[in-house]
């Protein structure tokens, strides 16, 4: 996963066409969280690009829903595929 990041469309397109100040996604902290759904195992990818990270950030999930650059998505590993691209704060 972390090798198809620069390589990732998908990311890079949605990251441009948001407020985030960057498209390339390994410019920003990354948080993974293994998740099943509908049984199939994923990996959500939390992403915030703020200059000093939260001091817990490796410890726990970064969660600010007011807005700035926090992003998430989903990766499929056999599938080999993001999807479900979302930003925080956004309508």
């Amino acid at each position: 996963m972390e090798k198809r990041l620069s390589k990732a469309t998908y990311l890079k397109d949605n990251l441009a066409h948001s407020a985030s100040p960057t498209s390339d996604p390994r410019h920003y902290y990354r948080q993974y969280v293994g998740v099943v759904e509908a049984g199939q195992k994923l990996i959500y990818i939390n992403t915030f690009c703020e200059h000093r990270p939260p001091v817990c950030w490796q410890h726990k999930l970064v969660n600010d829903c007011d807005g700035g650059c926090i992003c998430g998505a989903l990766y499929d590993p056999k599938a080999e595929e993001f999807s479900q691209f979302g930003v925080n704060g956004s309508a």
